[in-house]
């Protein structure tokens, strides 16, 4: 008896708080709260908004296909995994890419600036097409993430985080 083991592997990016699906699912929400607000659709209106609360909530994943050399980035909407699986051959770089964005705040005369930092795994296809597979906060934690599945997918691993550190110091070398 011969049992193909199918190797799907699913690399979850929880639930992210933007984008379509987040927006989408927000304003189903309030269509929902309003419509109960509003009057005589008591039951319609609550499944309104439990429905938007799912799509809201959706979990945003990759699945890649090792078996078939297929990946699909897609988004969990209870049991659904909507997305379109694409060509794996296609990926052919993995790439850390540092992402710093800052906001400042300012009240009355208190002003505060809050900056946030991630590193984000993409695999990049022959047109320049990205998919994002995992983000993290550790720089340590990233470049593990990059070193294996850059093994494992056989594509070409670009750290830009270490390459940009690089250029920073080789300017600061410089200028000394």
């Amino acid at each position: 008896l011969n049992l193909a083991v199918i190797m799907i592997e699913k690399i979850s990016k929880g639930i992210s708080f933007k984008g379509f699906s987040s927006y989408v699912g927000g304003g189903i929400c309030i269509a929902g709260i309003v419509w109960l607000i509003a009057g005589n659709h008591d039951f319609m209106a609550i499944i309104t908004i439990i429905l938007g609360f799912i799509v809201f909530l959706a979990i945003k994943g990759v699945m890649i296909d090792y078996d078939k050399d297929k990946i699909k980035a897609y988004s969990d909407l209870l049991l659904l995994k909507l997305g379109k699986w694409e060509t794996l051959n296609n990926y052919n770089k993995i790439i850390l890419k540092y992402l710093n964005e800052s906001q400042t705040m300012n009240m009355a005369s208190i002003s505060r600036t809050y900056t946030t930092k991630s590193f984000n795994i993409y695999l990049e296809n022959t047109k320049g097409e990205k998919i994002l597979l995992k983000e993290f906060i550790y720089y340590e934690n990233a470049k593990d993430f990059l070193d294996k599945y850059a093994d494992k997918l056989n594509a070409e691993k670009i750290d830009d985080y270490k390459v940009t550190f690089e250029k920073i110091k080789q300017l600061q070398q410089q200028r000394e």
